[in-house]
């Protein structure tokens, strides 16, 4: 019985003492919640106060600066007569109505005018839309503007062409004069500024007769063929169904026992998997295809695999550079004619630049978009001069390489490649979508060629130089008498620079 009475009054006790630390805990919460309170009261307090005293002396202030604007101009004209009013009661009550009004918030002042807010809410939504969208308007002519020329830096470089590298046709016109005749006037940048002809151009095929016009846009190279066996290669993964495509994509181009040569297979293993590449896409159920997706993602999931991996090529010792990266002939340019200036001014950037890893030279320019609308779409109209001056600045590095000989310079190509999304290929697999893609791989195959051209005609393809080729270098050290003749043309004139916009103030005036 003792026991049993112990071990009840020990938990009646440790009951109460549960009880206590509970109401304990609870006062202690009240008292935290009342002093927060306290605080916060406190702390609104003084921000009125603040704000009250930062009104009366902002209204004290005001009154000083209309009574002095006041003075003033009584000063110039005498007061006006009010009939049956007093004059000095009746500018004091103005004032303090001005001052009052001042003060007040919008809806105090359409309540005191009788006015419904909901009458007036119509009519301020389209006074702001409309003054919105007529900023909006000016800020566009401001950006759309191109800055004007200079013209006599302009004709100064014109002056500074030698006659014997200036192009002349069959017939005696020279290209340049005629050029600089067209846009010597013009207020703003031309692409004949540049000595860029713009086949597309009515007014500038004007200038020149069929027969002219024939001989100076006839493409001597012309594009080079497909090899058989790429063609070979790239017939076979045109597919009917999206199985057959998994399937071939998923066919080893190799023959049996036959071991990966990087020589002889890297072109191979590039076709197959640009097209694994898109089967990915086409078999994935989010449909990214058909998904409006930025310009870089085309750059990362689909466009890596069909140009850099083709061009980045460890037997032509060339790589690409992404994602708006300076171009290296452009800087080039630009720095050629400000040597006094103390930083370097960089290059434009594009998309995509082929380059030669072991020599500072460019040989080609590539330019991505998400979509294309024609010759009115935003991106042609804004960048119209980036691609033709990029390219021209490559080909005047690449002529100075070869020392401006004549006979290599007329081989020299730049190489291009504009890449929109491409038609077919957006929606999901279709066998006309499979085709324009295999076309496209095709496209960039031949531009490789060309690249590859460009590397044997500047001589810079250090694994096809033999022993011969290295003896005979050697052994032309030095023999000064042996040398080639000197170059017919020895100077190409470099772009125009493209003038910059003034910087539009930033700081917008308060209404």
């Amino acid at each position: 019985m003792n026991r049993t009475k112990q071990s009840k009054s020990t938990s009646d006790s440790t009951q109460k003492c549960r009880k206590k630390l509970h109401q304990e805990a609870q006062k202690q919460s009240v008292i935290y919640e009342k002093n927060e309170t306290r605080q916060f009261r406190t702390l609104a307090k003084h921000m009125n106060s603040m704000l009250k005293d930062r009104t009366d002396h902002d209204r004290k202030m005001f009154r000083q600066l209309h009574d002095a604007e006041y003075h003033l101009n009584e000063s110039a004209k005498s007061p006006p007569s009010v009939p049956s009013i007093d004059p000095v009661k009746y500018d004091e009550e103005r004032k303090l109505d001005e001052i009052d009004d001042f003060f007040q918030s919008p809806p105090e002042k359409l309540q005191k005018s009788g006015i419904n807010e909901e009458d007036l809410s119509g009519t301020e939504n389209d006074q702001a839309e409309s003054e919105f969208t007529g900023e909006s308007e000016s800020e566009d002519e401001e950006e759309n503007t191109p800055p004007r020329i200079d013209k006599k830096a302009f004709r100064e470089k014109y002056k500074s062409i030698p006659e014997s590298s200036k192009m002349r046709l069959s017939t005696g016109k020279i290209v340049e004069n005629t050029l600089f005749k067209f846009c010597k006037n013009m207020d703003y940048e031309h692409h004949a500024h540049s000595y860029i002809v713009d086949c597309d151009d009515t007014e500038i095929k004007a200038l020149f007769t069929d027969t002219e016009w024939n001989e100076l846009t006839n493409d001597r190279l012309g594009v080079p063929p497909i090899p058989a066996d790429i063609a070979k290669e790239l017939s076979k993964y045109g597919k009917k169904t999206l199985e057959e495509f998994r399937e071939v994509s998923m066919t080893s181009y190799l023959q049996n026992n036959v071991k990966y040569n990087v020589h002889q297979h890297y072109d191979n293993e590039w076709i197959q998997m640009s097209v694994r590449n898109l089967v990915n896409l086409y078999e994935n159920t989010d449909c990214p295809l058909l998904q409006n997706q930025y310009e870089d993602w085309y750059t990362v999931a689909l466009f890596g695999s069909c140009i850099d991996l083709c061009l980045r090529d460890m037997r032509l010792g060339t790589d690409i550079k992404r994602t708006d990266a300076p171009s290296l002939a452009s800087a080039n340019r630009k720095n050629r004619t400000s040597s006094t200036r103390k930083r370097k001014l960089t290059g434009r950037k594009i998309d995509g630049i082929v380059y030669v890893i072991y020599k500072l030279l460019e040989i080609g320019a590539i330019e991505a978009a998400r979509s294309f609308k024609g010759v009115s779409d935003r991106k042609y109209l804004l960048e119209n001069f980036k691609m033709p001056k990029t390219l021209r600045d490559m080909l005047a590095d690449m002529i100075r390489d070869v020392n401006y000989e004549e006979e290599r310079v007329n081989k020299l190509q730049s190489v291009r490649n504009l890449t929109p999304r491409i038609k077919g290929s957006s929606y999901q697999f279709s066998v006309e979508g499979v085709k324009n893609f295999l076309r496209f791989l095709a496209m960039i195959y031949q531009y490789k060629i060309i690249v590859k051209d460009n590397l044997n005609i500047i001589k810079i393809n250090a694994n096809s130089e033999t022993e011969d080729d290295l003896y005979n270098e050697f052994m032309g050290i030095g023999q000064s008498s042996r040398s080639t003749p000197p170059p017919s043309i020895y100077f190409f004139a470099d772009s125009e620079k493209t003038p910059k916009k003034a910087k539009k103030n930033s700081v917008k005036k308060r209404n």
